[in-house]
């Protein structure tokens, strides 16, 4: 028993020790998401750590903690990184012996033109050694017997992994077969993704810009729900977007009880900072469709402008008062969020108590 605890726990360690920083090297070639090959403030790599306790907690869980489940999953992960290292090095001493093929061929070539060399022999050595030194990678020795080693090495591994594969199937080892191709078809869709993006953000294809160059126009628009103190910094804000009247600033209010409609106005002569008022009435009693409708009709027709959005919130002391307010908001947000030319910014009132 003490001897299984013990394989086991240095079997965890050496989980979280190499899979962070696997981790790492995929995402720094976009295999996986970005935030994996950032270091935390112990220098380590938290995240990878972070994911691979969350997926251990998962896979206790499902398993239900028996290690006699789980042990099928640690062989046949274990013999499958045998197989793979050493098919990796195999493909290693390959490529090796085309650098022995390179060093055969140079050194063919200065015996071929020893006895018609007219330069000083010694620079023509220290050029040669150059040149070997240029393509010289590994000093692994005879590339062939290391070949065959790891060679032999990996079909054994391979021979163990397939009798492993068949014989737990039935036993938890399933989940290795279905996950692994699910795994890598996630790694392959992250990279293209990565370098869909890349290609997409490119500036190689795109033309230097001539200056000076004519400002885009820009368009606000400065959703109110009523007159109040959270709304007047996001309309003096939107005076300040304006540059001096250049932009067209347009406050728009959602007309939900028509009683109310004409106090509005009276009070918005007042505080409106004369920005003039749009009023759309919503017979359904709905907030956000005809808001959305109206400021995605506004970017369709003005294709060549920024639309800006000012959305006015204010925020309570309490971080769970936050909960009863501003979800208007957020829903707004978040549907504005995929709207090209749309531009969505929130200016904040905080309140006192």
């Amino acid at each position: 028993m003490a001897a299984t605890a013990a394989i086991l726990i240095l079997a965890a360690n050496t989980s979280f020790a190499d899979f962070p920083r696997l981790a790492s090297l995929l995402a720094a070639d976009r295999y996986l998401p970005r935030q994996f090959a950032n270091r935390g403030d112990r220098l380590v790599f938290s995240n990878g750590v972070i994911i691979l306790a969350i997926l251990s907690i998962v896979l206790i869980v499902i398993f239900g903690g028996s290690e006699q489940s789980m042990l099928p999953l640690y062989a046949i992960g274990v013999f499958l990184s045998f197989t793979l290292s050493q098919s990796g090095m195999v493909v290693h001493w390959l490529r090796e012996r085309k650098s022995e093929e390179a060093k055969a061929r140079i050194l063919a070539q200065e015996e071929a033109e020893r006895l018609h060399r007219t330069e000083d022999p010694n620079a023509s050595a220290l050029h040669t050694r150059e040149r070997l030194k240029a393509i010289e990678q590994d000093e692994g020795g005879n590339w062939l017997l290391s070949t065959i080693i790891n060679g032999t090495g990996a079909s054994i591994t391979f021979v163990v992994l397939i009798v492993l594969t068949v014989t737990k199937f039935t036993h938890g080892a399933w989940a290795v077969v279905v996950l692994i191709p699910l795994i890598v078809l996630m790694l392959r869709a992250i990279n293209k993704h990565y370098r869909l993006v890349a290609a997409q953000l490119s500036l190689e294809d795109k033309a230097v810009p001539a200056f000076p160059k004519a400002p885009m126009e820009n368009r606000i628009i400065v959703p109110v729900s009523g007159i109040h103190r959270g709304v007047l910094p996001a309309l003096k804000y939107a005076r300040s977007l304006s540059g001096n009247g250049q932009a067209e600033v347009t406050a728009v209010y959602v007309e939900i009880n028509p009683q109310n409609t004409e106090e509005i106005r009276k009070e918005w002569e007042i505080w409106g900072e004369g920005i003039p008022l749009r009023i759309i009435e919503s017979p359904y009693r709905l907030v956000t469709t005809p808001l959305l409708k109206f400021i995605n009709d506004e970017a369709e027709s003005h294709k060549n402008s920024i639309t800006t959005v000012v959305l006015p919130e204010f925020v309570p002391r309490a971080w769970w008062q936050q909960l009863l307010h501003n979800q208007t908001t957020l829903l707004i947000k978040g549907k504005l969020l995929f709207s090209k030319n749309i531009v969505v910014t929130s200016v904040s009132h905080h309140l006192r108590r």
